[in-house]
């Protein structure tokens, strides 16, 4: 993906949540705003922004599994599982890649 792409999805998601503050049906969302990167934030790395989407995701999702009956979650909840698991396969791609490269930086150097 495209950082582009993934401030996007992180932008849908930041919409989302405020929605969902605006009509009380979110606690807290202490991960996400520890993390200190919003959608607005494009000087942010892309990595910087796939762990906000991931924080943001974790904790929309536990909000809704909190207030589980209040709304009707199950749809939300599926969409929210899907883009986690997607962004954990994407940051696992990036962390090999990092892995590799600093792996044949270090290599080289050794020549």
């Amino acid at each position: 993906m495209h950082k582009e792409e993934i401030i996007q999805i992180h932008r849908i998601l930041y919409i989302i949540a405020e929605y969902m503050k605006r009509k009380n049906l979110v606690k807290t969302l202490d991960e996400y705003e520890s993390s200190n990167t919003r959608p607005f934030h494009v000087n942010k790395s892309k990595e910087e922004h796939l762990v906000a989407i991931f924080l943001l995701s974790k904790d929309l999702l536990q909000n809704l599994l909190e207030n589980d009956g209040m709304i009707n979650t199950e749809e939300i909840m599926i969409t929210i599982h899907a883009i986690n698991n997607l962004l954990s396969k994407k940051m696992r791609n990036i962390h090999e890649t990092i892995k590799e490269q600093t792996h044949r930086d270090t290599h080289r150097k050794n020549f």
